[in-house]
């Protein structure tokens, strides 16, 4: 049978709602994700409030920047020890113990009244809460879902993120630091009871295990119809990853796969570059900063809103539009969208008159968002699970993530240190290289005659010719 005729069959099977219900709870993790990422936007104007700050003082810049940042420092090494922790004890057990020390680590932020307490949470936010879910959450989605439901169910991550950062975009501002803290708690504990009571192991976890009857019990959990075809096939597939399965070595000794790592990390890199650690750690304080037209709390809100739409955009979008045009409108458009704020704010700096364009800041940054949104911010990771072969994904995703942290840790910390001799003009109007950095990161080759991008090729079909084309390129 054909993968259209496979495909055509698929969706005839009725809806399995626990399948849907399934992905939603384990999602929870990701919209803490996104909860814990956008924190300290609310967070740091009440840490500088001789008033709202839970320590009796005003924090330092330097203070203020490691709150803010240390979670990205922790995301670093997390897709190394989730991944290894998803294949020995599981994706599910390992969704679970990261859940415990990320309830653990808001009662700390809630309850305790010391800054190096603080610090240290939030470094193990970035393990537990960033980078643990978003190394596991993709394994266990892309083992339970159908393939006709693969693409929605796929789509729910990056969903559940965003209204994580709107859920702290608007609450935080209009609740004190202690119960805001309290509330972030809200979507991990309830993970930890769903999950616990109903979801299941994947069956793809279960095979590799040699766990045939309880791989079926759990496919069977998860299916309205017969299992026994699919049982094959994850069995096929688990055997010959098992056979294949490569590591850093692979990477380094072939060169179409150092090539392909160098394009996923560079892209990674331009998407942090973007300023968009920025723009979430600190994007109260620079609407504040900013002397907007626009209350910043209410500013915050309508950015969360509209980064939601920004991130669905791209998922109707991609396929019909390509890769790579839709990657160079989005660095144009975040590019531009910085220079003017950075102008703005440059103008603001040396004491012009900027009363009459106060609403520049809120119309440049929804653009940013939505900009970023369906290009920069959400391709890298769908190009990077497109120009790899299975056998060296897992590490290639390891590589890239903590490629992308790094960066989000650096801009994330020198912005507080940046802003008082120069306001946000000058980590922002870096961010305006990346469509030219583009031009030289991304290949092209010649294929039938034509030029054109090996790796966002316009096409549905996701086999890996993309590599092969690459290799060509490169020998």
């Amino acid at each position: 049978m054909s993968d259209k005729d496979a495909k055509s069959a698929d969706t005839k099977r009725p809806i399995n709602w626990f399948l849907y219900f399934s992905a939603c709870t384990v999602n929870l993790t990701t919209f803490t994700s996104g909860v814990s990422f956008a924190w300290s936007s609310p967070v740091v104007s009440k840490l500088q409030s001789p008033t709202e700050n839970p320590l009796n003082r005003a924090l330092t810049e330097d203070e203020i920047s490691w709150v803010a940042s240390l979670i990205s420092l922790g995301a670093i090494i997390a897709p190394y020890a989730a991944g290894y922790s998803a294949d020995k004890i599981g994706r599910k057990r390992t969704l679970l113990l990261g859940t415990i020390p990320t309830i653990i680590c808001y009662l700390i932020l809630a309850l305790v009244r010391n800054l190096y307490a603080y610090y240290a949470a939030r470094f193990v936010l970035g393990l537990t809460a960033i980078g643990t879910p978003l190394t596991v959450i993709p394994m266990f989605i892309g083992e339970v879902s159908e393939l006709h439901n693969r693409g929605t169910l796929g789509c729910f991550t990056i969903l559940y993120v965003t209204l994580g950062f709107l859920f702290s975009f608007a609450v935080g501002p209009f609740t004190s630091f202690q119960t805001f803290n309290l509330l972030c708690l809200i979507a991990p504990v309830s993970f930890l009871i769903l999950c616990v009571l109903f979801i299941p192991e994947t069956p793809t976890y279960y095979i590799m295990k040699d766990d045939l009857e309880q791989a079926k019990r759990s496919l069977a959990k998860l299916r309205t119809g017969s299992i026994d075809k699919e049982i094959l096939n994850i069995e096929n597939t688990v055997k010959s990853y098992l056979a294949s399965k490569g590591g850093i070595r692979d990477i380094l000794r072939t060169k179409s796969l150092r090539k392909a790592t160098f394009v996923s990390m560079s892209l990674m890199t331009i998407q942090q570059m973007t300023a968009m650690s920025v723009m979430t750690f600190y994007l109260q304080f620079i609407f504040e900063t900013a002397n907007s037209s626009v209350s910043p709390d209410i500013a915050t809100i309508i950015i969360g809103i509209v980064q939601l739409f920004g991130s669905l955009s791209s998922t109707i979008a991609v396929d019909k539009l390509g890769r790579r045009p839709l990657l160079l409108a989005s660095t144009i458009s975040t590019s531009l969208s910085l220079l003017v704020l950075s102008v703005y704010f440059y103008l603001l700096v040396t004491k012009d008159d900027v009363t009459n364009i106060g609403w520049l800041p809120i119309v440049t940054l929804v653009v940013y968002r939505l900009a970023y949104g369906f290009g920069i911010g959400s391709l890298p990771q769908t190009i990077l699970s497109e120009i790899f072969p299975s056998h060296v994904k897992s590490v290639a995703s390891a590589l890239t993530v903590c490629n992308c942290f790094v960066f989000s840790f650096i801009t994330a910390k020198i912005f507080p240190l940046l802003t008082p001799p120069g306001g946000p003009t000058e980590d922002l109007i870096k961010g305006d290289l990346e469509p030219v950095t583009e031009q030289f990161f991304v290949p092209r080759c010649r294929v039938n005659g034509s030029m054109r991008s090996p790796i966002f090729e316009d096409t549905n079909d996701r086999r890996q010719i993309y590599v092969v084309e690459i290799a060509n390129l490169l020998t």
